[in-house]
């Protein structure tokens, strides 16, 4: 008989547009859990948080502090890599990873084609993380495409460094 281990979510969306997003990814979640053997004990939510740092996160903060302080979970469940998060620098996706399973906690994602217990897996999951990361620098570089076809006005959100932010009707 194999014991289930017990998991955790966790959901990010980067825009309040997003609503139904944090749905669909506990869903998921859920099957995945269901698929896999776990038992879903609950799930972080951060909702309209960007996944370019980790230490502006509210849930990921308290997922963290949970972590650290003897939790009574053994994986976190996360959609993909996009959603555990998009760093700037990509490598902090990957210390964050290292760093819950120094404390016993593997994350999990749902959504990857990199099978863990493959010998190349470390470097897939490095690519993986690094496409996220890059997937938000080039963002960045058509909204600020888009601010300056504006006449130097924002599209929506934060005005990029040196922009004024407007509402026009």
């Amino acid at each position: 008989m194999t014991t289930s281990k017990i998991a955790v979510g966790y959901v990010r969306c980067s825009t309040e547009m997003q609503e139904d997003s944090p749905e669909q990814q506990i869903k998921e979640i859920e099957a995945f859990a269901v698929r896999r053997g776990y038992i879903l004990k609950e799930c972080y939510v951060d909702f309209g948080e960007s996944g370019t740092t980790f230490d502006q996160r509210p849930q990921f903060l308290r997922l963290k502090d949970a972590v650290e302080n003897e939790p009574d979970f053994q994986a976190v469940i996360c959609y993909d890599e996009s959603r555990w998060g998009r760093a700037i620098d990509s490598e902090e996706n990957t210390y964050w990873r290292v760093h819950f399973r120094k404390h016993g906690i593997e994350v999990v994602l749902v959504k990857t084609s990199i099978d863990p217990q493959h010998e190349y897996a470390p470097m897939l999951k490095s690519f993986e993380s690094i496409q996220a990361s890059q997937y938000s620098k080039n963002l960045s570089g058509l909204t600020l495409r888009g601010a300056k076809a504006n006449k130097d006005y924002s599209n929506g959100g934060t005005a990029p460094y040196g922009y004024v932010r407007l509402a026009v009707n």
